[in-house]
């Protein structure tokens, strides 16, 4: 989150570095390279056959590290388009892929990262200026994308705790995208008891 709030000012200044792609040199933005990043680490498969070798709490552990990555590049990535550094395109394709083409057996770990980057993005898609010609367009592509996920939270081949991930995403943009619990603010501690 901070280094996202951190690479809109480089983005900003959209600097040029020398990049060598396949023989070709040529001059390679900030931008290019941040969304050739993103679209790697987005497409990119873990690999949890490396964990074979592991046993018990060091492959629970190993486990739960790779998955906190691939969580926290999801986010990250829906920070950047938050922040205006990645186009909203983007996080179009990325719903696409995550939903996948078939909502009678869709992949657990995909409907996770959906959840995650639709709670990241979900607010500022709803609330983002376009021009009128364009409302209805995304209007309606953001009705089917919550439409697949409430079919989704119906699906009993998905484990619990997925389906409610979905109906808490699902609730959240219901209550115009307020959390049911304020998690943001430090709490004050309540001032000792004397006795």
């Amino acid at each position: 989150l901070r280094m996202s709030r951190g690479l809109g000012d480089v983005y900003k200044r959209q600097p040029q570095f020398d990049s060598k792609v396949d023989g070709d040199e040529r001059k390679e933005t900030f931008k290019r390279g941040l969304l050739q990043r993103c679209q790697k680490e987005f497409a990119a498969k873990p690999d949890w056959s490396a964990l074979d070798s592991l046993e018990g709490d060091e492959r629970a552990e190993a486990e739960y590290k790779l998955k906190l990555r691939i969580m926290g590049n999801i986010q990250f990535i829906g920070e950047l388009h938050n922040r205006q550094l990645l186009p909203e395109s983007v996080m179009h394709h990325c719903g696409r892929s995550l939903i996948g083409n078939d909502l009678n057996n869709p992949d657990a770990d995909n409907i996770e990262k959906l959840c995650r980057l639709f709670t990241t993005i979900g607010k500022t898609l709803d609330s983002k200026p376009v021009g009128k010609d364009k409302a209805a367009t995304r209007k309606q592509m953001l009705d089917q994308y919550y439409l697949a996920m409430m079919q989704l939270s119906k699906l009993q081949k998905l484990e619990p705790r997925i389906r409610f991930m979905l109906m808490d995403l699902l609730e959240l943009r219901a209550n115009q995208w307020k959390p049911r619990f304020d998690t943001q603010d430090p709490k004050k501690l309540a001032a000792p008891v004397s006795y």
